[in-house]
């Protein structure tokens, strides 16, 4: 059996997220098992099974006789049982991963059938633990979001080293644009937003700036995430995770492509709406794959 190893890279949740689906697009367009380390990641050394199912119950490791290679294209690889891919190379388009009829069916409900993929993948890959998933169940009754809500994903701390910085009354004229038009056709409405962000200032400067909406957003979180003591911690990968879950819940998302944490959910979304195009707006770049697509407006 040949494979794939993916080793979770020290990074975000979101980054090593996008390292599967690149691992998975390989495997798939390969024919090979994907194997995943995740041992090394910074958040627990449980890896990515702290808070999800493994990704197989039978294919966890390589043999001892498997011999490894680090490749940086997918040519002449037929002959190398075990391949570890360096992701400092783009490898393959997932457009050219999927089966050309594949692609052609899914394009008649997306537009864009890589980001429909890589939502599948991203589906697969988020399985939660029994324990996990009733967690969730829990925290969605605590935060009232059975209902209609906005998902705002406003990353602060590292990301204005990476990206431009947007105020937060650009997120929120979406918001309003948004609530404005849907509630021409829905009466009794009440305008709730989940909040997702690194920054503490910004909760409690969207509560003071803006009474008429309901903000929930798990503020020791929040906190949690401004501190670098404390970015990378068993809690803070539980609550990156719920975020992400819930934002991708959200009937529209606010936020920055540029973040892996709103590209990441965005996938998501495609898994409830089957095209969630018009369920986003991204206040900087375009959707992208990392490594695999280009951008996509």
């Amino acid at each position: 059996m040949k494979k794939v190893l993916c080793k979770l890279p020290i990074s975000g949740f979101g980054s090593q997220a996008h390292l599967l689906t690149i691992c998975f697009t390989v495997g798939f367009h390969t024919q090979r098992t994907v194997i995943l380390l995740s041992n090394t990641s910074q958040y627990s050394t449980d890896g990515w099974e702290s808070f999800m199912l493994p990704l197989s119950d039978t294919c966890k490791t390589i043999g001892l006789n498997d011999t490894v290679v680090k490749v940086s294209n997918l040519t002449q690889i037929d002959n190398i049982s075990v391949i570890d891919i360096d992701l400092a190379h783009k490898y393959i388009d997932l457009t050219d991963a999927l089966p050309r009829d594949l692609f052609l069916r899914i394009k008649q409900f997306n537009p864009n059938p890589s980001l429909w993929w890589a939502g599948q993948i991203a589906l697969y890959v988020f399985k939660p633990t029994k324990s996990f998933k009733h967690f969730l169940d829990k925290r969605q009754k605590e935060f009232g979001i059975e209902n209609v809500f906005v998902g705002v994903h406003i990353r602060r701390t590292d990301k204005i080293n990476e990206a431009n910085y947007v105020n937060i009354s650009k997120y929120m004229d979406v918001v309003e644009q948004w609530y404005t038009m849907y509630e021409k056709s829905h009466t009794g409405v009440e305008r709730k937003v989940f909040l997702a962000t690194d920054e503490p200032d910004v909760v409690r400067c969207v509560k003071a700036s803006y009474p008429n909406y309901q903000f929930i957003n798990d503020f020791n979180a929040t906190i949690a995430a401004s501190q670098k003591s404390t970015r990378y911690t068993i809690h803070s990968l539980k609550t990156i995770i719920q975020d992400i879950h819930f934002l991708s819940m959200s009937d529209f998302l606010v936020c920055t492509m540029s973040s892996n944490v709103c590209r990441l959910a965005y996938e998501l979304m495609q898994t409830h709406y089957g095209n969630a195009s018009r369920n986003v707006k991204s206040l900087d770049k375009c959707y992208f794959i990392y490594g695999l697509t280009p951008y996509f407006c």
